[in-house]
């Protein structure tokens, strides 16, 4: 007779966790760009950070006596630097080397998105403990489902039968010698 396993059940619930942190993530991330795009566009100095950068890399990239001295120097990442044709390459690229955990708000905001998963992971092992509280698969779901969870689309799963194989005992060295 084909049942739902407690172990489906378990998997829908772990579909529904990665779910959730997979939202925070998303809105973590989101957070984050429109944090650095706020504190870059506060930048009164962007524009001539802009033209330097281009300036320095072009003498560092350049063919001077100095530019491999200096490419082994103080500017080494500089010379691997994409060219940032456009000022908004040049802000894309700044995104990625600023040392962001140094601004006033950064942390809070890491801290906050590491807080929501921490809740979410301790309330799913909530859930958990209640699953393993009820041994019957089909209380499991009625309670689970009295919780939110949409657990409907879980189908049966068909149990397999067993295949009878004739096997030489004499080669798998089974068979009782007689004397």
């Amino acid at each position: 007779m084909a049942t739902i396993k407690k172990s489906q059940v378990r998997e829908a619930i772990n579909e529904y966790q990665a779910k959730a942190i997979e939202e925070v993530t998303k809105k973590h991330f989101e957070k984050k760009e429109a944090f650095r795009t706020q504190i870059l566009k506060q930048e009164p100095e962007l524009n001539n950070l802009y033209e330097a950068f281009k300036r320095v890399k072009q003498v560092v990239s350049g063919k001077s006596i100095m530019a491999d001295s200096l490419f082994y120097g103080c500017f080494y990442e500089l010379k691997s630097a994409p060219a940032c044709n456009t000022f908004e390459e040049f802000e894309n690229y700044i995104k990625i080397c600023v040392a962001w955990w140094s601004f006033p708000g950064f942390s809070e905001l890491e801290h906050a998105y590491e807080s929501e998963k921490s809740e979410i992971y301790n309330e799913y092992d909530k859930v958990r403990e209640l699953m393993k509280s009820i041994p019957q698969t089909q209380k499991c779901i009625v309670e689970l489902e009295k919780l939110g969870f949409d657990l409907s689309n879980l189908k049966p799963e068909v149990t397999k039968a067993v295949a009878i194989i004739e096997v030489d005992k004499t080669k798998l060295g089974l068979a009782k010698k007689e004397n």
